[in-house]
C-alpha cells in the first residue's frame, strides 16, 4: 500500500492546525492592567490580590525570576483549567490575562518576586472561606455544581483539590488554584499527557457527593457542548512567555480531546 498519500495528509492537518493556533495566538483577549496592591498570600505561588482597571479585583499569580519555567506552566495549567471549567459553566472563578506594570511591583515591596508583564489573574470570591475540603455536598444547590466538577477534574486530571465555599447559605462551592493541575503538574510535558490513563470523573468528588448516574449524565451533557474550536482557542491563551511551546500546545489540545471522548463516551446511547 502507498502510504505517501496518508502521510501528506497527516502532514497537511497538522500544518493547518499550527495556523489555526498561531492565528488563535495572535487573537488572545487583552489584558487587563492591574492598578493597586490590596494583599499577599504566601502559598507556594505568592499570589497577590490586585485592582484592575475597570474595577475588577483579581489574585494574580506572575513568573517568578528564580523560578521562571515552573511558573510559566502553573500560570499556564490555572488559566487553562478555569477557561475549560467556563466552557461547561462549572464553579470555578473567572479568570483574565493580568498586566502587571513594573511600577506598580517597584513601589510594592510585597510584590518584590514577581516579574513585571502578562500574569494570571484569577476573579476575587467576596465572602467565601479559606481553602476547604469537599464538604456542604447535600445542599441542593451544590449537587450539580460538584457533578460539573468532577467531570472536570476528570478531564484534566486534578491534583491538589481545593474549594472554597460561600459564608452565607447556600454554602456555594468554588473550585481555585489549579496550577498543579494535568498529568506531571507544573512540570507536564507531551510524554506525560500522553501517557495518562483513561479518563473518569474524580472519584474524590464523585465518592464524596455519592454522585447519582443523572447527575454526571447531566454533567457530561455540558462537556459534549465543547468544540474543537474552543480548545484550539483555549491552548492558544497562554502568553509566550509563560514557555509554552507550539508543540506543548498541539500535546495539550490532543489530551483535551483524547480524554474528552473517554468521558463521553461514558453517556448511554442515544443521549
Amino acid at each position: 500500500m502507498d502510504t505517501q498519500p496518508c502521510a501528506a495528509n497527516e502532514e497537511g492537518a497538522l500544518m493547518d492546525l499550527r495556523a489555526q493556533i498561531e492565528a488563535e495566538c495572535c487573537n488572545r483577549p487583552a489584558p487587563i492592567r492591574a492598578t493597586t496592591y490590596l494583599q499577599t498570600w504566601q502559598s507556594n505561588s505568592r499570589p497577590v490580590a490586585l485592582m484592575c482597571e475597570g474595577g475588577g479585583k483579581y489574585v494574580v499569580k506572575a513568573l517568578q525570576a528564580n523560578r521562571v519555567a515552573e511558573m510559566g506552566r502553573i500560570l499556564g495549567n490555572d488559566q487553562v483549567t478555569a477557561r475549560l471549567g467556563g466552557l461547561i459553566h462549572a464553579s470555578v472563578p473567572h479568570v483574565a490575562l493580568i498586566d502587571v506594570p513594573a511600577e506598580l511591583i517597584a513601589n510594592q515591596p510585597e510584590m518584590s518576586h514577581m516579574m513585571a508583564g502578562i500574569a494570571h489573574g484569577s476573579q476575587f470570591v467576596e465572602n467565601v472561606t479559606e481553602r476547604a475540603v469537599i464538604e456542604h455536598t447535600s445542599i441542593p444547590e451544590n449537587r450539580p455544581r460538584f457533578a460539573l466538577l468532577a467531570v472536570l477534574f476528570g478531564w484534566i486530571g486534578a491534583r491538589d483539590h481545593q474549594f472554597v465555599y460561600s459564608k452565607t447559605p447556600p454554602q456555594l462551592v468554588y473550585s481555585v488554584d489549579h496550577g498543579h493541575f494535568f498529568p506531571g503538574g507544573p512540570t507536564w510535558t507531551d510524554v506525560s499527557l500522553a501517557a495518562a490513563a483513561q479518563s473518569q470523573p474524580d472519584t474524590q468528588i464523585t465518592n464524596a457527593c455519592n454522585t447519582t448516574q443523572p447527575e454526571l449524565h447531566q454533567a457530561l451533557h455540558a462537556l459534549s457542548a465543547v468544540s474543537d474550536e474552543a480548545l484550539i482557542s483555549i491552548v492558544s491563551l497562554p502568553p509566550n512567555e509563560w514557555g509554552l511551546t507550539m508543540e506543548d500546545r498541539i500535546a495539550l489540545l490532543n489530551f483535551l480531546k483524547r480524554r474528552r471522548a473517554e468521558l463521553l463516551a461514558m453517556l448511554p446511547a442515544g443521549n
